[in-house]
C-alpha cells in the first residue's frame, strides 16, 4: 500500500462517513474496510449502494482502469466481498473542460 498519499479509512457499518467517495474536483485515495455486519454481495453492488452518486458504470470504468483493488489485488466488478476485506478506491481529480464563452 502507498503511504506516500493520504488515504481514509471508512469503516461500512457507521453510517457516518457521510457521501465519502463523491467529492469533486479532487483526486483522492479511499480505502474501505468491509465490517461483519455486511452481506457478502458483488463488489460494484456494493460500491454503488454505498455511494449512489458513483454509478456502476464509473465504478467499473474505474475498476477497468485498475483504479479499484480489492486486498491488494485488481478487482473485478464481479468478485464477491465479505468481512474483512480491504477495498482501496484511487479516484481521478476530473479532466478540466475546455468551454469558451459564445458571442450572443
Amino acid at each position: 500500500m502507498d503511504k506516500s498519499r493520504p488515504s481514509e479509512h471508512v469503516p461500512f457499518d457507521t453510517g457516518s462517513s457521510g457521501d465519502v467517495l463523491h467529492r469533486p474536483f479532487e483526486a483522492r485515495r479511499v480505502e474501505l474496510v468491509v465490517t461483519p455486519g455486511e452481506m457478502r454481495k458483488r463488489l460494484d453492488l456494493f460500491l454503488a449502494h454505498r455511494d449512489p452518486a458513483l454509478s456502476r458504470s464509473a465504478l467499473q470504468r474505474l475498476i477497468e482502469e485498475g483504479r479499484i483493488r480489492l486486498n491488494d489485488r485488481p478487482a473485478k466488478p464481479s468478485q464477491k466481498i465479505k468481512p474483512g476485506d480491504c477495498i482501496v478506491l484511487e479516484i481521478p481529480r476530473p479532466a478540466p473542460l475546455d468551454l469558451k464563452p459564445e458571442p450572443i
